[in-house]
């Protein structure tokens, strides 16, 4: 299900409003700018200027705030959304975790790299680099390079033209969708597609027989054909919506595609409706295929809301057996909200966690069956770095080790740090200085907090670890090398024979980190 509608507020900039900031509109581009997991939107109203909006918490509620972007030494922006975007893509070309900005032109492809992992490179699209450890020199020009030709040169604008991420190496392709014939370019991080060297194929000229040909391509699909990885392997299938059936082919490795898979009885799905899309809708780890009919949303699960290619079992080959049971981040995320504790944090992308693991020894002694031991695990607060483009872990993670009619059931909690960058004045690091130094690198994954307690919630121990950040030297790139050790480790062992001995409560403040001086 989903919600209700929720009305956000709306901060514009460059007269933009509420009635001209449409996705309807062309020059309105929804895209991750700074890499932080969050869905930015870049508006350019009218030539040579362009801004920025962000989701910004204000009070209990968001509101879309937008900011202009000034281009780099006052140059104008040479990226026109207007004229130009039925040609233009985004994409992440070289594989930094920032969005970057490709048009093709009929005799260049033209990649504006994001700027943004440069000094004062925020927001800016171009090319750039370093003068020194905290200067850059930017500019607004793009880095231009062949165009792929095979019959005809590649242009966007082409209803034959994807960018898929054939080959599953991180870096995305550009494709040609035909009859018997679907071949891609791949991207090379620099701003060229094709096979061969990476950088002698200039401007102004065609990257011919430089392509990869699929193996076994389809010979027949319609205007409904999608490409997406719907099998969870990172290679993108082919999936082709027709009125009440579904085909599949799936990719194998980048070189060709598996005999077609039909899906029957699906939603009937007129050619002249746009209203189908490939998206997690259960949040499962792989793409669904959702109908977006009015008051009518149905979707199909291929993979059944299971996610393939996981490890399930291990067999030491002396008779024991480990057998591990998943669940994902949604699922954690949503049993927590269920049971009025939400998470403080979430992350962009679906996780998959082992929820449960049981070992088995196989051993029948003195008549009783094998003996299984059973361990459960819960997950909350993950922390998604959006600046090193990085999940980092959970804040908290709870085990619980199933008892026998010899031992009984214990649970144990662990709290970590991992690390966010945060000054020392408090203030979080933002995406926008992600050129310099995070203070609490050295921090990531170190347990701070261990709880064990029982079945009843009576707490049996607790320790706490204090961690001290010393920095050992500054590099070239004026940012340090922290190296944290544990300062002091507190730990309390409780008398549960006595209740009435801890029964008020009581409280002890402990320092976490220290930095050295």
């Amino acid at each position: 299900d989903f919600s209700d509608v929720q009305k956000i507020a709306l901060k514009g900039v460059l007269g933009a409003n509420a009635s001209t900031l449409k996705l309807s509109n062309l020059n309105l581009v929804p895209l991750d700018l700074d890499g932080d997991g969050h869905v930015n939107f870049l508006h350019m109203p009218k030539t040579k200027t362009y801004s920025v909006y962000d989701f910004v918490k204000v009070g209990d509620a968001y509101q879309l705030q937008g900011r202009v972007i000034d281009a780099a030494r006052g140059q104008s922006p040479k990226i026109d959304f207007g004229k130009d975007t039925l040609d233009t893509q985004v994409m992440d070309v070289n594989f930094d975790g920032l969005v970057d900005v490709v048009v093709t032109t009929g005799t260049q492809v033209q990649t504006f790299f994001s700027l943004g992992r440069l000094p004062g490179g925020d927001g800016q699209f171009g090319v750039g680099k370093f003068k020194t450890a905290a200067t850059a020199e930017l500019s607004v020009s793009p880095e231009a390079r062949c165009v792929p030709h095979s019959g005809l040169p590649i242009r966007f604008s082409d209803s034959e033209t994807r960018v898929a991420d054939m080959n599953a190496d991180g870096i995305p392709d550009i494709v040609r969708l035909q009859s018997g014939a679907v071949r891609y370019w791949p991207g090379r991080g620099n701003g060229f597609w094709g096979t061969g060297e990476r950088d002698d194929c200039p401007k102004d000229t065609f990257a011919q027989h430089r392509h990869v040909l699929m193996a076994d391509s389809p010979t027949t699909f319609g205007e409904g054909l999608r490409l997406d990885d719907v099998n969870g392997d990172g290679y993108p299938d082919l999936v082709n919506i027709r009125f009440d059936e579904i085909d599949v082919w799936l990719n194998v490795n980048g070189e060709g595609w598996t005999k077609r898979k039909i899906v029957e009885g699906t939603p009937p799905t007129p050619d002249f409706l746009n209203r189908v899309r490939l998206v997690d809708v259960d949040g499962s780890g792989t793409r669904d295929v959702l109908w977006g009919n009015g008051n009518k949303y149905q979707y199909i699960d291929l993979q059944g809301g299971t996610r393939p290619w996981i490890l399930t079992e291990v067999n030491n080959g002396l008779g024991k057996t480990t057998n591990l049971e998943y669940t994902s981040s949604a699922d954690e995320m949503l049993v927590a909200r269920a049971d009025g504790k939400p998470w403080d944090s979430t992350v962009p992308m679906v996780m998959h966690l082992v929820k449960r693991m049981t070992e088995t020894d196989n051993l029948n002694v003195l008549g009783h069956g094998p003996r299984r031991y059973v361990t459960e695990y819960s997950y909350r607060d993950p922390v998604y770095d959006g600046r090193q483009r990085e999940f980092r872990g959970f804040r908290e993670a709870t085990s619980t080790t199933f008892g026998d009619d010899n031992s009984p059931t214990s649970h144990a909690r662990s709290e970590f740090l991992l690390g966010e960058c945060a000054y020392e004045d408090g203030s979080a690091c933002a995406v926008s200085d992600q050129s310099f130094d995070n203070p609490n690198e050295a921090l990531k994954g170190l347990p701070v907090v261990s709880e064990s307690y029982d079945d009843g919630g009576v707490y049996l121990s607790t320790s706490h670890t204090h961690y001290t950040l010393r920095k050992l030297y500054r590099g070239l790139d004026g940012r340090g090398v922290v190296y944290a050790f544990a300062q002091s480790n507190t730990a309390w062992a409780y008398d549960t024979s006595n209740p009435a001995a801890f029964s008020s409560p009581s409280q002890v403040t402990l320092e976490t980190v220290t930095p050295e001086a």
